[in-house]
């Protein structure tokens, strides 16, 4: 939610209704002066007589001027309403595309055009695109794309060092390819007064390991526009679940089908439960906030895929909140709890 958007939207309307209201009421007193003049509107030279007769010529451009403050009020919605006068850039699963469509060509010249032009200009830009192509594994543009809960994924407005203010967004989205499971990590910059800012100011591509390294550990590289990062794990050592890669350990506990552990998590009230009644769970995710905590056990298969039960507790070891079922994808099949 954008405050300060939502609150210049609200002013704009009001101030809409304002001007159609005033234009309706010069017209109605207009029409009134014709009625009691029979048709005249002029019999005489009095004050009064002339500032009728400019009632039309006032209602006309109020009503022009209320007509386009309602277009941009119907064009753009409150969040975005302080935003409509400068330049924007939008980028979508098309753009991703044609990124990665120009990395596999692999030109360094035509990938730079790519990014911003303040990002071009900036020192170690080349340097890094050159980096980043080699380290492309190519032919992905025809990567299926999908979008990805992630800490990463966010927007935020903040005022540069020479005072232009710009909006910068972040989205990570997941896809496989060939028999390969990559992320793919942008920021650019959607809406500013300067178009030199406008677009791609950064790319991340990594693979199942890097990205699993990275919720761990976060990034070991040392970077600043772009980063490749395709190396794979033993396939053993990871599981795609809600379209995340997960370290997977196996272990001891019982291997149940999603009905029986249902049942079973219906005796848990909190974490201890949960360990004594289901085991070890088979990974967690690491990276979450102090709010709740993400537990995950594999169940028996459905239909040939893999099932995933996601226990969420408060805090590290405290309540059972939720539970759901999930498989590779991002989908979710059902809620337990």
């Amino acid at each position: 939610m954008d405050p300060i958007g939502r609150f210049t939207w609200g002013l704009n309307l009001f101030a809409v209704i304002l001007l159609f209201a005033t234009a309706i009421l010069l017209i109605v007193v207009f029409i009134i002066h014709l009625i009691k003049n029979k048709g005249q509107t002029k019999t005489d030279h009095s004050l009064k007589k002339e500032l009728v007769l400019i009632l039309p010529l006032v209602s006309i451009p109020l009503f022009f001027f209320g007509t386009k403050i309602a277009i941009d009020l119907i064009r753009y919605p409150p969040d975005e309403w302080r935003w409509k006068d400068n330049e924007t850039y939008i980028m979508d699963e098309d753009v991703i595309r044609r990124v990665l469509r120009v990395a596999d060509k692999g030109d360094p010249d035509s990938f730079a055009k790519l990014f911003s032009a303040v990002t071009r200009e900036q020192s170690g830009f080349n340097d890094e695109a050159e980096s980043f192509l080699k380290a492309y594994p190519g032919k992905m543009s025809g990567i299926k794309l999908d979008h990805i809960h992630d800490q990463m994924l966010s927007d935020r407005g903040y005022r540069l060092e020479n005072g232009i203010y710009v909006g910068e967004r972040f989205r990570t989205y997941a896809g496989f390819c060939g028999d390969k499971w990559y992320y793919i990590y942008v920021s650019y910059i959607e809406y500013c007064e300067n178009e030199e800012y406008l677009g791609l100011n950064k790319l991340i591509i990594l693979s199942e390991g890097a990205r699993i390294e990275f919720k761990v550990s976060g990034f070991s590289h040392s970077f600043d526009y772009m980063l490749c990062d395709v190396r794979h794990p033993d396939p053993d050592s990871f599981r795609i679940i809600m379209n995340d890669a997960y370290l997977w350990r196996n272990t001891d506990n019982d291997f149940l089908t999603s009905d029986q552990m249902a049942a079973e998590l219906l005796k848990c009230k909190d974490y201890q439960d949960m360990i004594d009644v289901l085991g070890t769970p088979n990974t967690i995710k690491e990276w979450e906030l102090t709010v709740e905590y993400e537990y995950i056990y594999e169940t028996f298969p459905e239909k040939g895929e893999p099932r995933y039960f996601i226990v969420r507790t408060s805090g590290a070891k405290g309540t059972v909140i939720s539970c759901s079922l999930y498989g590779s994808s991002s989908k979710l099949i059902r809620n337990v709890l």
